[in-house]
């Protein structure tokens, strides 16, 4: 069995070598991080994410060492990588042993905070993705705000599509009733929402008999009638 991993292994490390960096690519180190491999040229090689936690896999097999079991699963094998729930255990792990982001100083927290920052930017304007960036600019409030709030949580698949990095329904329900503010009433239960106050401010002027604010009890129970 020993074999067949070292052969397997060897047939991924040399595919790649003659490889360039393609989308999507996973850097893989030759010579691990944890033990003092860098991303230098010579210790680089552009891997399949299939490949990349393959041969984690393949290199635990062989050692027995924990941390590239932990590779292995925290890369993930599925398109999607790892669950929710597989995530959060991981990153406890990490967070009890300091790996990694969590044992770095606020020094270089502070760097890798801002490159993520920028390289989210930058997948949002140039490529269009809407990551948790373009969901923090005005157009991506506007969006958000316009897919409605509790009740399309479960019936709109656009909203239930945009709100799948929350594993919780609560959760989601409650970013949905926030993304839709400055709401106004007929003092009969219906209710309508603005973006902005200065839309409100113009509804409100011409439709003199609304009111700021959400349904009150009584007003909700009129719209029940």
């Amino acid at each position: 069995m020993r074999l067949i991993y070292q052969n397997a292994g060897k047939k991924i490390l040399e595919r790649a070598k003659s490889r360039a960096s393609f989308p999507g690519c996973h850097k893989h180190r030759i010579k691990p991080g944890y033990l003092g491999g860098t991303y230098d040229t010579n210790n680089v090689l552009f891997l399949t994410q299939y490949e990349h936690a393959l041969i984690h896999f393949i290199m635990w097999k062989l050692k027995h060492d924990a941390r590239d079991k932990r590779a292995y699963k925290m890369i993930g094998i599925g398109p999607a990588g790892l669950s929710h729930s597989d995530r959060v255990e991981h990153g406890l792990r990490c967070v009890e042993d300091r790996i990694g982001f969590h044992g770095a100083s606020i020094e270089n927290i502070k760097i890798w905070r801002a490159k993520g920052r920028e390289t989210q930017r930058r997948d949002a304007d140039e490529l269009g993705n809407k990551n948790w960036y373009y969901w923090s600019t005005e157009i991506g409030r506007r969006e958000r705000a316009s897919m409605g709030g509790r009740a399309s949580y479960g019936r709109n698949p656009v909203f239930m599509k945009q709100q799948g990095s929350f594993k919780d329904r609560n959760h989601a329900a409650a970013a949905a009733r926030k993304s839709a503010k400055k709401p106004v009433t007929d003092r009969c239960g219906v209710m309508l929402k603005f973006h902005t106050e200065e839309e409100r401010k113009q509804f409100l002027i011409i439709n003199t008999t609304w009111r700021s604010g959400c349904p009150t009890k009584k007003e909700r129970l009129l719209s029940a009638k």
